[in-house]
């Protein structure tokens, strides 16, 4: 089955869509809530031609993946469905395809057309059945049926078409179907695999029907359940055909050492070749890593330049850190008034770290007037985006009662609460507020509210909810 999002968009395209197909796909809709479901009937999957169901999947799959506002996943694969691999050696007098759709095309003239046996085909199953036996040997038939590999058989290599079919079990596709790329290629051989939408072509050249989009989608989505192998792999071709995204994902792989070791020199090249094509996150990070010096030389001069790309596309981060060298004149002359102006287009652009160097910009009057509303504004903001050096600041306002009234329990809380959520901050609060300044009662409340500042999942809110905001009279 495939599972369709956004339902009136779906059933537009699906309308057009069946109007235009020469067959008339037995199928089932099934209304869920705000999706849907398109899947064959019972009957058709058991009824209808070897290829069909994967043909329907493929072509749902293609045609709907590119409707913007549609979002499309294929619902797992039950057991007793068999993934079907399309293998045709390259007819002299045809060019190999260009595309998924030329693909299809020549697989379709092969498998109904009458041919000579093909002696590469046989080669090529004794190769597969060399590993995994076939579900007609003796050797199978003894596994349990969970362990067979092979959807049908015998997997022999004979036929009179001019291309071979095989089929593998659903649950195996992930551990059998590299082993039968490989072993095709190795005879020069072409694979279709229609339920991926990719073509694998003698020559190593890959054919997707997938959009970039998807393909990222899914990579990200296969990195985030650390499935690094198959990650970096889908990067990587996409990479190597010059998709800047995906290059600069290939980085992060890269330098740290997720579906191969840590490179930090192939990690850097990748966040060029993207930082090049105008990608500002790759931009930003050439920009962070030549500025820290951790993993590469420090070079100011060289972030600077990747800060100004990054900054000019709007990434706040970036603007924040261009703000901090031109406030300690790294590589520029000190310049607090164009270190404010950076500030403020970090801030208004949503960056915490950069709405707290505005707030304290406005604090101490520097690079802008001194403005006491403006600058607890610009705290609270960055409270409120979760950076913990606000709450900090704001626990040493309290303290001191500057821009706010004193309060020896509001800061001792504020003070601790940074401190527990980064224990950097554990001995700067314990010299700026000793418990044994605060009276046994004093203590208690300050616990009491950093408690459940601490419990909150807004923990600005639980404070606000205590003492009042701190950018109110």
């Amino acid at each position: 089955a495939v599972s369709f999002g956004s339902k009136s968009a779906c059933r537009d395209r699906l309308t057009t869509a069946m109007s235009c197909q020469s067959t008339m796909f037995p199928i089932a809709v099934v209304a869920v809530s705000h999706e849907f479901d398109i899947a064959l009937t019972p009957f058709a999957w058991q009824h209808a031609p070897t290829t069909l169901p994967h043909r329907i999947l493929f072509w749902f799959h293609t045609y709907f993946v590119a409707a913007e506002g549609v979002n499309v996943h294929q619902l797992p694969r039950r057991d007793v469905m068999s993934y079907v691999l399309q293998i045709w050696d390259q007819p002299t007098e045809i060019a190999l395809p260009t595309n998924v759709e030329e693909a299809l095309s020549l697989v379709d003239k092969l498998l109904n057309s009458t041919a000579p046996q093909n002696p590469i085909y046989l080669s090529f199953a004794q190769r597969l059945t060399a590993r995994y036996p076939c579900i007609c040997s003796p050797e199978t038939k003894a596994l349990p049926k969970k362990e067979w590999v092979w959807g049908d058989g015998p997997l022999d290599g004979v036929t009179t078409d001019g291309a071979y079919g095989i089929s593998i079990k659903s649950a195996l596709v992930n551990k059998v179907k590299p082993f039968v790329l490989i072993e095709a290629a190795a005879l020069g051989l072409n694979v279709l695999d229609e339920q991926s939408g990719e073509v694998h072509l003698s020559n190593g050249t890959t054919l997707s029907s997938r959009t970039v989009y998807a393909r990222l989608l899914d990579a990200q989505e296969a990195n985030r359940r650390g499935n690094y192998a198959y990650a970096f792999s889908e990067y990587l071709e996409m990479a190597q055909s010059g998709v800047a995204t995906a290059q600069y994902s290939l980085g992060t792989m890269c330098e740290r050492g997720r579906g191969i070791a840590v490179d930090i020199e192939l990690a850097v090249a990748w966040y060029r070749k993207a930082a090049e094509q105008g990608n500002e996150m790759a931009q930003y990070w050439l920009g962070f890593l030549h500025h820290q010096g951790r993993k590469v030389k420090q070079d100011y001069k060289e972030a600077l330049s990747w800060f100004r790309l990054a900054a000019a596309q709007r990434h706040a981060e970036a603007e924040r850190r261009l703000g901090d060298m031109y406030s300690y004149g790294q590589c520029v002359e000190k310049d607090l008034v164009e270190a404010a102006k950076w500030y403020k287009s970090s801030a208004e652009h949503g960056d915490a770290a950069g709405q707290l160097s505005l707030g304290l910009a406005y604090l101490n009057g520097e690079g802008v007037d001194k403005d006491n509303a403006e600058a607890k504004k610009w705290i609270r903001s960055a409270a409120a985006n979760g950076d913990n050096i606000a709450f900090f600041t704001m626990g040493r306002l309290y303290l001191r009662g500057q821009v706010v009234p004193i309060s020896r329990v509001t800061a001792h809380a504020l003070l601790y609460f940074a401190a527990i959520r980064t224990p950097f901050f554990s001995e700067d609060a314990a010299n700026l507020s000793p418990p044994d300044r605060l009276s046994p009662e004093e203590l208690k409340a300050a616990n009491s509210l950093m408690a459940s500042m601490d419990r909150a999942k807004n923990p600005l809110l639980a404070l606000e909810k205590k003492v009042g905001r701190i950018d109110q009279e």
